[in-house]
């Protein structure tokens, strides 16, 4: 009977640790970084949005501030999402192009505050046919942190003109921080 209880209690420990994991999407602020794109052929940025809502029944002011612009205010409920339009091509706040790797931009990205919890995703179309290119849900204040790992593809071609990018970015949510990558794996060429 006692190794049965040790079980129970194992597992309701395990579930209520899924359990805070899953909720990691709704936060009162979101930042959102930009994303890296090359800017050109089938990979150039056509139109982007962001998309925000909650789950409350009640309306809930949402302040949408573009990194180095002004801020907006709008109103959701759980019936009324919120559809912000960034814009269309290269020159937006969501958009980091590939050959400006390494720098450090003032007008890029976007924070998200509410007066509750609401879920913030954004979305990028590319081409003429307008594919999704990119996805990005943020996870809010339960992503904040110091060390974090980064997965990619690997990029076999040595043509650097093709389509093909991985990429990082990193949005600052303090004045004057500095970002260290390091522990590269072998044979891991970074270009910047």
């Amino acid at each position: 009977m006692k190794g049965y209880n040790k079980i129970k209690i194992t597992l309701l420990f395990i579930l209520f640790i899924f359990s805070i994991n899953s909720f990691s999407q709704f936060s009162k602020t979101h930042y959102i970084p930009p994303i890296g794109t090359q800017g050109q052929g089938s990979g150039t940025p056509q139109i982007q949005y962001m998309y925000i809502s909650t789950p409350n029944e009640n309306p809930i002011d949402v302040i949408i501030t573009p990194i180095g612009g002004d801020p907006i205010t709008v109103s959701i409920s759980n019936s009324s999402p919120y559809e912000y339009f960034i814009g269309n091509g290269n020159q937006t706040n969501f958009i980091a192009l590939s050959e400006d790797s390494g720098q450090t931009f003032n007008n890029k990205g976007f924070i998200v505050e509410g007066e509750d919890l609401v879920y913030v995703s954004a979305r990028l179309f590319t081409s003429d046919a307008y594919y999704q290119a990119a996805g990005l849900v943020s996870k809010g204040l339960a992503a904040l942190g110091k060390t974090f790992r980064v997965g990619t593809f690997e990029n076999l071609g040595d043509d650097m003109s093709n389509s093909f990018l991985n990429f990082v970015t990193v949005l600052a949510t303090e004045d004057n921080t500095t970002v260290n990558f390091s522990d590269f794996g072998n044979g891991v060429t970074i270009v910047n």
